[in-house]
């Protein structure tokens, strides 16, 4: 067993310890004295279970043990704990491996997908628009009611590429391509297949320089062109009149010259 402890010691890059029947330290590699933050000189002879109150327990009928256990100073550590009988002696084989790390990742990446959902949820609830691609001209993101306000389906447009879009005729053009070509922020008004006239004010996001992502805005401006069609309408008849007064006025006070 000694050739093999010295092998754990010199080879293994998870934490690794013998212990008696009573859970007492016969042997303690470097890695595992690291992560409870101890000499390996000071842990021989400690018990185990009183450093670590929360390690694992063998049920009877096995012989074999782990757990994911979390300890005072917020250390996550994945616990193994092997029972190896004898003729004459008890013996426990301990593999540990500090997975703090990995676990503030998944914490973030949660904390990050929550935010996410959130976004999602607050970004759907607008009443414009809102469509985000990425450098490329990628579909990131789009809201209810940019497929309500353009009329697109959304398996016309999910995973197309907004170049896609317009050479098959499914956008007439757009304003997402027109950042990504000048690397600026864009604004114009799309007439889109389905009679919806709208403003698009595109937005460029860059990261250390390089263009990640482009935000796009979408306003129905349709009933708004429409009333401002009427009022052009209505001005120049307003003018036509006008000048039609002017008209009669006119001639009839050339009809009292004499």
């Amino acid at each position: 067993m000694k050739i093999e402890i010295n092998n754990f010691e010199k080879l293994s890059s998870f934490g690794f310890a013998v212990l008696d029947e009573n859970f007492s330290v016969k042997f303690i590699n470097m890695n595992l004295a690291a992560i409870l933050q101890k000499s390996q000189d000071w842990l021989v002879g400690k018990n185990m279970r009183l450093l670590i109150p929360t390690m694992p327990e063998i049920p009877q009928d096995e012989n074999h043990s782990s757990e994911y256990i979390k300890m005072e100073n917020g250390q996550i550590l994945s616990m193994d704990l092997i029972r190896i009988d004898e003729k004459n002696s008890r013996n426990y084989l301990l593999f540990c491996q500090d997975h703090s790390k990995y676990d503030h990742i998944l914490e973030h990446i949660a904390i990050s997908s929550k935010k996410k959902i959130i976004n999602d949820k607050m970004l759907d609830n607008l009443f414009d628009g809102c469509y985000i691609a990425d450098g490329n001209g990628q579909p990131l993101y789009f809201n209810d009611a940019f497929l309500e306000i353009s009329g697109l389906k959304r398996e016309e447009i999910l995973g197309v590429n907004i170049r896609k879009t317009i050479n098959q005729e499914i956008i007439p053009k757009s304003c997402t391509l027109k950042v990504i070509e000048t690397g600026k922020p864009a604004s114009m008004i799309i007439d889109y297949y389905s009679g919806k006239s709208c403003l698009v004010t595109g937005a460029p996001v860059y990261i250390d320089g390089k263009l990640e992502r482009v935000i796009c805005t979408v306003r129905d401006m349709t009933e708004l062109l429409a009333i401002k069609d009427k009022l052009a309408n209505a001005t120049s008849l307003t003018m036509s009149l006008k000048h039609q007064l002017r008209e009669i006025e006119y001639q009839q006070s050339n009809k009292y010259v004499t």
